[in-house]
């Protein structure tokens, strides 16, 4: 099924529950020790909004290649189609929105840190954030 948004003339994918389980479950082998939960809560929440299977791909690809030791994100649907994954631990957030030909990354620390890049050119920046959520 494809929706159109009138606001954006965007086309993008309803993921149904299949589609999601095949994504999810390719990504299984390599799991995180939350994988099980959060492939539940994505399954349960596509049934309610529109997901672009490539911000979910691009959200399932990177959150897969986390530290085993990253703590569980939370994960939302934007009525877009994207895909956000967030973690807010003593004072550090670090916030991930995925769309269908970019993703973005916020980080505000504990320690006043605060950037905002592109998934794809601030790798150190992102690598320094994810230690800091990590160590929290």
């Amino acid at each position: 099924m494809t929706i159109t948004s009138n606001q954006t003339d965007a086309s993008f994918h309803v993921a149904s529950q299949a589609n999601v389980a095949a994504q999810v479950s390719s990504v299984l082998a390599q799991r995180q020790p939350w994988w099980p939960s959060v492939s539940y809560e994505i399954r349960q929440m596509v049934e309610t909004y529109p997901v672009d299977m490539h911000a979910l791909n691009r959200s399932l690809t990177w959150l897969v290649n986390l530290p085993r030791s990253m703590p569980r994100p939370e994960i939302g649907f934007g009525e877009d189609g994207s895909v956000s994954v967030e973690w807010d631990r003593r004072g550090n957030v670090l916030h991930a929105r995925f769309e269908r030909e970019c993703a973005e990354i916020y980080f505000c620390g504990a320690n006043g840190d605060e950037f905002e890049t592109s998934l794809d050119a601030g790798e150190d920046k992102i690598r320094s954030a994810v230690v800091s959520i990590v160590v929290s």
